[in-house]
């Protein structure tokens, strides 16, 4: 039985690497019509002189692919069978851990629950068979997609039938497009200025999608969903 695949990518993950913030963003797709979306992204590539099977990813945009790039977003928006979550923790550097006895990585993957969580409730509400795709991010990475998975299915009990694995976005089309508008959402919510070219892309995607990647989008938004995330707690050191 056909079902739906979320592709997962985050951009600033990594605890103390110096930034407030951490994005992670799910693609979803009906099963259905992935192989035809992947054709059509390898042709897209295709038609830019790129090599079909290279990989795309925010930290290659330039001023020499950035048309290549902005096809691909407008095939984004133009395919019904695509839709975008996209979340944006807020205050990454004010998190304490061991916090109530979890650690960086508990937190981590509590973002993607939570990311996932509200389409799963609303647009995916009839969807029975869920297959969640996570860019690999250390050894740890099968184990704790496996806890996201547990996690997941505990919360819709015997609705939903939720599959998490971990894989190499290079196998993945639509994985890659995931690091593109996690990569996007991080540079704008960094407020970072120096890429002309980057900068033209998230414009682009904001005004594809009538999306602000720096501020929460409505829950009826299921084409391109947008959630900023702000601890409420905030634990100070002892001095």
């Amino acid at each position: 039985m056909d079902g739906v695949n979320f592709y997962c990518d985050e951009s600033c993950h990594v605890w103390n690497d110096g930034f407030d913030i951490m994005t992670l963003c799910g693609v979803i797709v009906k099963q259905n019509h992935l192989r035809e979306i992947n054709k059509d992204i390898r042709a897209i590539k295709a038609k830019h002189n790129i090599d079909p099977f290279s990989e795309l990813k925010w930290t290659k945009v330039s001023n020499s692919n950035l048309n290549m790039y902005k096809d691909i977003i407008t095939y984004i928006k133009d395919s019904p069978s695509i839709h975008i979550r996209n979340l944006v923790a807020r205050g990454k550097s004010l998190l304490k851990f061991p916090w109530f006895g979890t650690s960086y990585d508990d937190w981590y993957y509590k973002m993607y629950y939570t990311m996932l969580v509200k389409p799963l409730q609303n647009e995916l509400a009839s969807e029975k068979n869920i297959k969640i795709i996570v860019d690999i991010k250390d050894t740890h990475s099968f184990t704790k997609t496996k806890k996201l998975e547990l996690y997941l299915n505990n919360k819709f009990l015997n609705d939903k039938k939720i599959c998490a694995l971990v894989s190499f976005s290079d196998k993945h089309e639509l994985m890659q497009v995931s690091d593109i508008i996690a990569g996007a959402a991080s540079y704008k919510n960094r407020n970072l200025k120096s890429s002309e070219s980057k900068l033209s892309l998230i414009s682009y995607i904001e005004r594809s999608f009538g999306v602000d990647l720096c501020q929460s989008s409505y829950l009826k938004d299921i084409k391109f969903n947008n959630f900023i995330w702000q601890p409420t707690l905030i634990f100070k050191e002892e001095k």
